[in-house]
């Protein structure tokens, strides 16, 4: 008997994830992995192009359509745009954290 050309996917990845895979589009698993990439790589399109094995075209394509559904997208700009994701999520859109020391009495 002859093993099969492709092993099974179960024998390679953890259950954890493929219990995490199962259930979802492709299109949903592939937005969750770029925001999670980007978010990982602070909002840095160019990284987050290059390791997910994207041209920083069609990353910035997929960004436009995520952003036009209102889906809060990493921005740019080091250890705050984490923060700033998550500010977007709660609001449901885009806008920028305040700091106490820009509010004025």
């Amino acid at each position: 008997m002859s093993s099969p050309a492709f092993p099974s996917t179960r024998d390679q990845l953890p259950r954890e994830v493929i219990s995490c895979l199962v259930g979802h589009t492709v299109c949903e698993i592939e937005r969750k992995l770029i925001l999670h990439t980007l978010a990982y790589h602070n909002g840095g399109r160019t990284r987050a192009a290059s390791v997910l094995g994207l041209s920083i075209r069609t990353l910035r394509n997929k960004i436009h359509e995520y952003e036009d559904r209102g889906i809060a997208v990493p921005t740019p700009g080091g250890v705050d745009s984490k923060k700033e994701c998550r500010v977007r999520d709660a609001v449901g859109k885009s806008q920028q954290p305040t700091s106490n020391n820009s509010q004025r009495h």
